[in-house]
């Protein structure tokens, strides 16, 4: 046992254990009007940014792990992927700040249904996506695209075979 697999083990049991608790949290959130959702909002999105941290950082700690006898690509192929979703999140940041600058976007107005209005007919109800929503969805879908190609490179590094130096 030592330190880098305690933590290793740390990271990973909070990070899963947050992963948990936030879609429970979700479900007991305030309505939207309540005087205290801001607090829920803030935690929901505290407790989510510190599992996805733990979870990245336990496996970074992992890649050390003399038991998980990875290579070094490994590591390499983490960073990118860290990279890239740093990227991402700032395209994404930048477009709802362009949005929100030209005075075609409100964040706080969706297209959803209201959960007090499940009757049958929505006549009412708008079809249309909201200002931008195409070049978000145009962003998940690199995403998405470029996130299967991590895990396959993840993948393919751990299963490839161990040489011996003999």
């Amino acid at each position: 046992w030592c330190i880098r697999q305690g933590l290793h083990q740390l990271f990973g049991t909070l990070a899963f254990t947050l992963a948990l608790l936030n879609p429970i949290g979700a479900l007991l959130r305030p309505e939207p009007d309540a005087p205290n959702r801001w607090l829920f909002n803030w935690g929901h999105w505290f407790l989510g940014n510190v599992a996805h941290i733990s979870a990245i950082t336990a496996i970074f700690l992992a890649t050390k792990l003399s038991a998980a006898d990875l290579p070094k690509q490994f590591v390499w192929v983490i960073i990118t992927f860290v990279v890239f979703k740093i990227i991402v999140h700032l395209i994404l940041q930048f477009h709802t700040f362009y949005m929100k600058r030209n005075r075609s976007f409100n964040p706080v107005e969706t297209n959803d249904i209201a959960m007090n209005d499940m009757s049958d007919s929505h006549d009412d109800h708008r079809e249309a996506d909201g200002p931008g929503s195409g070049f978000r969805k145009a962003v998940l879908v690199v995403y998405i695209v470029a996130l299967i190609a991590f895990v396959v490179a993840l993948v393919s590094l751990i299963n490839l075979p161990k040489t011996t130096s003999e």
